[in-house]
Formats: structure tokens, C-alpha cells, sequence
């Protein structure tokens, strides 16, 4: 095709339709790293559903406060196969509405009827928005995009005589009152997952001179409000808009107030302008041509997403990004950071694509948990060194989840990883000593904890497990070590090696050692790398854990034409 490089995404990757968008999960994503919104209704009303990042109900679930909620017990339970005791003490959590991500509001413009078909399109090269409406009698234009920098939302609209209605509308949450029974949560009238059982004090609403805004409580210490700024002109309206919490200062109101008419001031053109820059700037880091229209399409698109929910010195994206659920019910798996593929994959491609300070954000945040992964590797394990929970909050609280996912710390070795390929790639040898290295030796120190030989002297796992295999089945409890947990046990010894090789450490004798005392990989007959060490892969299945010496951890070569050659073509046949 001999595209230039270097380059815009064109027009043919845009996403575009040509109806109106019914479901929150399609609609059109807008985003600049801390905020986000999504775009879709018929006109009755069109909505902008907002979310951002840090906003979070971390309420602990009262089973992960009492003093046998460790992994000593969860042994126990397994041994003496007591499912029902490992739901309870374990799992009930994920039965409870906190902690959970929340999402933030919206902004509905309304147009007082359905508008029929609604034609929408966001073009990837400047994240901007463009919504056309037209019912054969009522003609409307809407441009909007969430500034790439400022943190700002802007909304220009053309036809305003068609609307009925602009509105901030905040979720139902519910609300606390002396009549409610906070013991009992469900009231029979409420689904098992909606925002009602949240119960915040009640919303309150402002709206001063041309400000509208509203202030939501909760029963943590978060307070957020959206506000909201119009101006018209003619047949025409701005709105500028955005998401502030009392996280952000102690004078929050008053300088979101200052903000939105600040950016008001400034204009929706000038303001596009430079959202346009920063978004050139990002795609000029790299580009892509293929053969297949369709992929290349998808690497653009991906991009884009990454780029408007990852940014340096904003909260990483957990499982939806910054594209909270906006359907009245908790968000799915209430938003977590799910640490047994969902967090790594998402951050797998950044280096390659040039966007290093957009991937940091992960790296970051994982470094700055660091004191509550050793307070959890402390107490939930009994063990020095540092373990995160494989289903996280924010602020790296247990969220719950089936026990064999959330609470094995090989998974902690996954995250691992993210050190390991940041530093090779940008070979940057003050981050693998001050960084790299350090965390990856702390969580060996956890792990090797419960590391114990069998009679031949290999190290064995007390639980081992392979997610998602057999879900939250008795099942799920494989013989140790799983091909999951072993190959992650060889990548992190072996790199601890590797590493402490390149920095002259002595140790690095200890980690050879660890590696040489480990089983060898679980392969049947027909050359097929399997669960466990009695246990195939007979169905298919949405995650690659037990082939994972493939890839990403990259402990067999393809191109060696030897045994490592046929286990690979023989698992991928499989």
C-alpha cells in the first residue's frame, strides 16, 4: 500500500454509524486519561454519560477485615474440600455492592421525542465527535470532544430551537435516610446489582448565575460533582463541562466554578485547537500499514482507546476503562483491576507503539502500591516481600471474586513482567536497579514462602490454579503446579537471574537455584503443553494461561527446530 508513515489514521478508520446507538457498551468513547464519555440515546434523550477514573466507593467487604481471611485458611478449606466455607469467607464479597468503581453522571440533551435514526461518526485522528440529527421536520448538529490536556469536556450545538431540555443528571444510588435498615441491603424492589444499594446522602443541586452543577456525597470520604457552563449564541449553544472531587483540593468547587468559565472564555475553536495538537503529536508516534484493511483499522482504533484512557499521572484503566457502566447496576465485576490478564494485556503494546509515557501509567501506579502489597503479602499470606490482590480497587484494596483467581500470587509474577519489559526495552539500567529489580526480588521473597519440595526436591505450590479454567468450580483447584504457576515460577527466577547477572549481584547464584529446583513443564503425549500435571486442555478456552512459555513469557524457542519447536506447533494445533 505504501501509506506514509508517521501518520494521521484516515477517514476509513473512523467509527461511524448510521442509527441510533441503544446500549451503553456501544456507544461512541470519548476520553483524556483521568476522564471519559460516552455518547448514545435516540434524542429522548441523547445522553453523555461521564465517568472518572478515581472515582471509587473502597468501603472493604467486612469478611476481608477479620483475622482468618488469609491463605492459610483458604489451604484448609481446599484440603478438606469446603466450598461452602471458601464462598463465605472468601467470596462473599463479591456479592456486596463495595467496593466497587462508580460512575459519575451525565449530561442529557433532549430533544423530547425519539429522533429516528441518528447518524454519529468520532474521528480517531483528533478524538473528536460529530452527531447529526434529523426527523424530517427538526435539524440539529452536535461537535464534542474531552480535551486532551485540560481535562475540560466541550459540546457545540447547532438547531437549538429543537431541544426541549439540557440536563445533569446524577446516578441512582439510592439514598440514606433514618428509615432506611442499613443492615438489611436488598429491600426486594432493587436488582442484586443496582446502584441503589449504594446509599449516598441525597444529590444536591446548584445552579448559580450560568453555572449548573450538582454535589454528590457518599458514605466514604468522596465527595464529586459535575458542572456544567452554556453559552448561546443565536441558534447556538457551548457547554463546557467537567468531573471535580473534593480529592482535588480543599477549594474544589469553587475552582472547577473558576475552570469551566476560564474555558468558556477561551473559546470551543482555540480549545480545539490544541486538543487537535496533542492528538497529532500522539499518532506521529507511530503508525502502522497492513495488507488487511479491517486489522489496520483495529490497531487504530486500539490506539485511540488506549490513548484516551491512559495517561501519565492518571489512574491506570481497570476493566472499563473510563467508560463506567451507565445502565443503573453496578459496573461488571464492579470495575476492578483484574490482575490474571485484563491489566497486563491492556498494557502489552505501548512500547512497541511508541506511547512510553501513556504505559507508564501502569508502571506508576503498580510502584506506588508498593507499601499495600507488602501490607497485603503480610497479611493475607503470612510472607515478606509484596503481593497485590489479583482483583483490586484503586488503592489496591481486595475487591473479591472466585478465591483460585483473586488470591494466587503467581499472578503478582504476570505483573512482574511490566518491569522486566520496560526495562529491556528502554534499556534504562537505573530503572532495572532502583525499580525493576527490586520489585520483582520482593515478590520472590513472598512466594518463596510457600514454595515446598516434594520428595524429589522440586518446589511445589500448596494451591494451584489456571484462570479461568473450570470457573468457580471445586474443579478450578488443579494439582500442582499448574503449567500457569510454573511457567510464571521459571520467568521469575530465571529474569532474577538475568537481571542480577547484568547488575553484578552476587545472588544471582540464589535465584539459579530456585529455578534448577522447579518441575519441569507439563506435556502429554502428544507434545501438548497442558493444565497441570495431570490434566489436558480438552475444550477451548478465552485464555491462554497454560501456553504462556510461548508467549508472553517467551521460556521456548520456535526457532531452536528442536523439541521447543514441535511443543509449540503441536499446542497452537491443539
Amino acid at each position: 500500500m505504501n501509506k506514509n508513515l508517521n501518520r494521521l489514521p484516515e477517514e476509513y478508520c473512523d467509527l461511524c454509524f448510521s442509527s441510533s446507538i441503544m446500549n451503553w457498551d456501544e456507544a461512541i468513547p470519548l476520553g483524556n486519561g483521568l476522564s471519559g464519555c460516552l455518547i448514545w440515546g435516540d434524542g429522548s434523550p441523547l445522553r453523555f454519560s461521564l465517568d472518572r477514573g478515581d472515582l471509587w466507593d473502597n468501603r472493604p467487604a467486612p469478611e476481608t477485615l477479620s483475622g482468618d481471611f488469609n491463605y492459610k485458611k483458604l489451604i484448609e478449606f481446599v484440603k478438606n474440600k469446603d466450598e461452602k466455607a471458601i464462598k463465605e469467607k472468601f467470596e462473599d464479597s463479591w456479592e456486596r455492592a463495595t467496593p466497587t468503581k462508580i460512575p459519575a453522571g451525565k449530561i442529557e440533551i433532549d430533544y423530547g421525542k425519539n429522533m429516528g435514526n441518528i447518524n454519529s461518526c468520532l474521528h480517531l485522528y483528533n478524538g473528536v465527535a460529530e452527531i447529526s440529527i434529523d426527523d424530517g421536520t427538526n435539524k440539529s448538529s452536535i461537535k464534542t470532544f474531552l480535551h486532551a490536556t485540560n481535562g475540560i469536556g466541550y459540546i457545540h450545538i447547532r438547531g437549538l430551537e429543537s431541544i426541549k431540555g439540557i440536563r445533569l443528571k446524577v446516578p441512582e444510588f439510592g439514598t440514606l435516610s433514618e428509615a432506611v435498615d442499613e443492615k438489611n441491603e436488598l429491600d426486594g424492589h432493587i436488582s442484586k446489582g443496582s446502584l441503589n444499594k449504594l446509599k449516598y446522602p441525597p444529590t444536591e443541586y446548584i445552579e448559580n448565575d450560568d453555572i449548573t452543577y450538582f454535589i454528590q456525597k457518599t458514605v466514604d470520604d468522596l465527595e464529586y460533582g459535575i458542572f456544567m457552563v452554556q453559552k448561546k449564541v443565536g441558534d447556538n449553544i457551548d457547554i463546557v463541562y467537567y468531573i471535580a472531587a473534593n480529592i482535588d483540593g480543599e477549594n474544589w468547587i469553587e475552582d472547577a466554578e473558576n475552570r469551566i468559565l476560564s474555558m468558556l472564555k477561551m473559546g470551543f475553536d482555540k480549545a480545539l485547537m490544541e486538543h487537535e495538537e496533542w492528538w497529532k503529536s500522539f499518532w506521529y508516534k507511530s503508525s502502522i500499514d497492513l495488507p488487511n484493511i479491517e486489522y489496520e483499522k483495529m490497531w487504530y482504533l486500539n490506539n485511540y482507546l488506549f490513548g484516551s484512557c491512559s495517561r501519565k499521572n492518571a489512574p491506570p484503566m481497570p476493566l472499563q476503562g473510563v467508560w463506567t457502566a451507565d445502565d443503573g447496576q453496578l459496573p461488571p465485576w464492579k470495575g476492578d483491576y483484574h490482575h490474571d490478564l485484563n491489566t497486563q494485556m491492556s498494557y502489552w503494546h505501548y512500547l512497541k507503539a511508541n506511547h512510553i509515557e501513556e504505559g507508564e501509567s501502569f508502571i506508576d501506579y503498580l510502584w506506588d502500591l508498593v507499601p499495600e502489597a507488602r501490607q497485603f503479602a503480610k497479611d493475607f499470606f503470612d510472607a515478606p516481600g509484596l503481593c497485590l490482590p489479583s482483583t483490586t480497587t484503586l488503592d489496591g484494596t481486595p475487591i473479591g471474586g472466585w478465591a483460585m483467581y483473586s488470591y494466587n500470587f503467581t499472578n503478582q509474577i504476570w505483573l512482574c513482567q511490566a518491569f522486566d519489559r520496560h526495562w529491556e526495552y528502554t534499556g534504562d539500567i537505573d530503572f532495572l536497579e532502583k525499580k525493576a529489580y527490586p520489585y520483582l526480588k520482593d515478590t520472590a521473597f513472598c512466594i518463596m514462602q510457600w514454595l515446598v519440595p516434594d520428595s524429589k526436591g522440586k518446589l511445589l505450590l500448596p494451591l494451584s490454579s489456571s484462570p479461568e479454567i473450570h470457573d468457580n468450580n471445586y474443579e478450578a483447584w488443579l494439582t500442582p503446579n499448574s503449567n500457569y504457576d510454573l511457567e510464571l515460577l521459571i520467568y521469575l527466577f530465571k529474569t532474577l537471574y538475568k537481571m542480577a547477572d547484568i547488575l553484578n549481584y552476587e545472588e544471582k547464584d540464589k535465584w539459579e537455584e530456585k529455578l534448577n529446583s522447579l518441575p519441569e513443564l507439563a506435556i502429554n503425549d502428544n507434545n501438548v503443553l497442558m493444565l497441570s500435571p495431570d490434566e489436558s486442555l480438552n475444550e477451548s478456552h478465552r485464555h491462554h494461561a497454560h501456553a504462556m512459555a510461548i508467549y508472553p513469557l517467551d521460556l521456548l524457542n520456535y526457532h531452536s527446530g528442536g523439541r521447543d519447536k514441535q511443543i509449540i506447533d503441536e499446542t497452537i494445533n491443539n
